[in-house]
């Protein structure tokens, strides 16, 4: 079960959906180069998130909240909290072989 739904969620997205494009509008028309470095802003943090990895790249699960990057046959690996894990393991398991 997800929670208890509530209606009012539409009703505040649209609002804020109204406020936005209305503060966008007044902004490009009074204040144009603050605009403009604002609009740049946002792009480059919307292709910053698009270009985030978002699943493993051993296992192939999908991300959830962490990630970890690990060094695996010289190539730099994102990884989901299991595989991270078992990496930890084996590097564990294999310093105490090596003592």
């Amino acid at each position: 079960m997800s929670g208890k739904n509530n209606s009012n969620d539409g009703c505040a997205t649209c609002l804020g959906g109204i406020i936005a494009i209305g503060f966008a509008v007044y902004l490009i028309s009074n204040h144009p180069v603050w605009a403009t470095i604002i609009g740049v802003l946002l792009v480059i943090g919307f292709v910053g998130k698009a270009l985030q990895p978002t699943r493993c790249q051993v296992c192939g699960n999908p991300l959830k909240r962490n990630i970890y990057q690990w060094n695996i046959n010289g190539k730099q690996k994102v990884l989901c909290a299991h595989c991270n894990q078992q990496m930890e393991r084996n590097n564990s398991r294999d310093a105490m072989k090596n003592l």
